[in-house]
């Protein structure tokens, strides 16, 4: 049996863009965790830090629970939202994306075509948001219940 990934071994997996998806966990004002894979880019700041940056609709639920509730899991997984091993816990902040340039061409880099097709203007008349994670400097895992989204 394999030793479990520690968090920052995940955290920098995650942040070289090892897999495609990332389970991201928002809590409901229950307490309930929803997770809901996502695809996700992350992005190295040399000695300053590192962050991962989720794309999603703008009135989406995750975004209304983090504007409720910043402190998020997040995991590997798969296209289903299947985790892959370890989760670790996260701080989350909207962002719009006017403000931060480049990150939809990270993106196009990462997906290419899937993600072109996803962002065709006649497919969803719905204004696009970014979701700025970054690793906390103290470890507080969630503990609700799991629900999927």
């Amino acid at each position: 049996m394999s030793e479990p990934i520690q968090e920052q071994d995940l955290w920098d997996s995650l942040l070289n863009n090892n897999c495609k998806y990332i389970s991201l966990g928002t809590l409901k004002k229950d307490g309930s965790v929803v997770r809901t894979p996502v695809w996700y880019a992350g992005v190295a700041h040399g000695t300053s830090g590192s962050e991962l940056f989720v794309t999603t609709e703008g009135n989406s639920g995750k975004v209304k629970r983090i504007r409720n509730f910043p402190d998020v899991e997040i995991a590997e997984c798969d296209m289903r939202g299947r985790i892959k091993g370890n989760a670790i816990s996260a701080a989350a902040q909207i962002v719009d994306p006017t403000t931060e340039t480049g990150l939809v061409a990270l993106f196009q880099k990462k997906y290419g075509l899937m993600f072109r097709i996803m962002s065709l203007p006649g497919r969803k008349a719905r204004q696009r948001v970014f979701i700025r994670i970054r690793q906390p400097e103290t470890h507080q895992p969630m503990t609700p219940q799991a629900t999927h989204e």
